[in-house]
């Protein structure tokens, strides 16, 4: 990192903000064939979610009455599909290698803002002058976390809609959660570390909004997104049947249309309100269940070693006792 940063800087005479967005940019292009095998990839996982489904349910049933031959059948079922929708867990996981370069990343920058190199402290540009400190009106700290929301709103950096791969809870986490921590995290960083990580949460956004679009996916040469089956759709699977559920009578009430601050200030409102449910019902049970006192067997072991240590007691008492009277006569 250090190494690309400093030609980047020296080869094209840039002032530092443009060298670290370049470099930024550099690193990101290096790695877009990993995020264009890892969104062909999810889009193939998306695929076969709705069929490996129903036997990763029965796999837990199986698993919990210890059922070891069903297992065995269950996951070569999986493995079967999984192969014929080509499916590489090996490829999914290429566009994590941006996380030990970031980190790379992350101290370089750190420590050229701690000595500081020459220019850096007036390297920057508009409001940001000094690339040492942190930004005074939190204005980078805000974008990122911004973008980094809408990209995970657009399915990720593959574009690949996570909701049937992935939790509520879990996406609740990475939609709201993230954001909220970098934003936390980063307004105290240097300015010159803010600006590299709201570059790559652009061009993170960017990637998300491309790979959404099934031109692009065809002209890159990614699998697209499945679509709704019919009952009489089976695909290649005979057996296997995905039919599509209407929704329920309460789902399919029109709501009002959302602007786009609108809905997303509604969404983190909604997810504050689970997680102080969530809250109220923990304390609700811990409050039924005597909270923080000893559970029934530990007041037992207590009451076992009290009586040992009773016993201990006495024996020493009495040996103490009859040694005194040994003294007297």
């Amino acid at each position: 990192m250090e190494y690309l940063l400093e030609h980047v800087h020296i080869w094209t005479q840039t002032p530092w903000w443009a060298s670290i967005i370049l470099s930024a940019f550099l690193i990101r292009l290096a790695l877009f064939k990993l995020n264009i095998n890892a969104a062909d990839q999810a889009g193939r996982l998306a695929r076969a979610t709705p069929l490996i489904k129903p036997i990763q349910d029965k796999l837990k049933v199986a698993s919990a009455t210890r059922d070891t031959h069903t297992m065995a059948v269950l996951s070569a079922q999986m493995k079967s599909i999984m192969k014929a929708e080509g499916v590489s867990y090996l490829k999914l996981l290429g566009p994590f290698l941006q996380v030990p370069l970031g980190y790379g990343t992350f101290r370089l920058l750190q420590g050229m803002s701690h000595l500081p190199v020459p220019g850096l402290d007036s390297g920057g540009i508009l409001w940001i002058r000094d690339l040492t400190i942190a930004d005074p009106y939190f204005t980078l700290p805000m974008l990122t976390s911004v973008m980094m929301y809408y990209t995970f709103k657009r399915g990720g950096e593959t574009g690949t809609s996570n909701a049937a791969t992935m939790s509520p809870t879990m996406k609740n986490a990475f939609t709201y959660g993230l954001p909220l921590m970098s934003f936390l995290f980063m307004s105290f960083w240097p300015a010159c570390v803010q600006l590299t990580f709201t570059t790559t949460s652009m061009i993170a956004l960017g990637t998300a909004t491309l790979f959404r679009h099934s031109g692009i996916r065809t002209f890159l040469g990614i699998s697209q997104m499945p679509t709704l089956r019919s009952a009489t759709d089976t695909g290649p699977y005979k057996g296997v049947i995905n039919v599509y559920q209407p929704p329920s009578a309460s789902e399919a009430v029109a709501e009002e249309p959302k602007g786009v601050l609108r809905g997303a200030v509604a969404d983190i409102k909604g997810a504050a309100k689970n997680v102080i449910g969530t809250a109220r019902n923990y304390q609700e049970k811990r409050s039924k269940s005597g909270g923080g006192r000893l559970t029934a067997g530990e007041l037992r072991r207590a009451k076992a070693y009290e009586d040992k240590r009773k016993r201990e007691l006495d024996v020493e008492k009495w040996e103490a006792e009859g040694r005194r009277a040994g003294r007297r006569t």
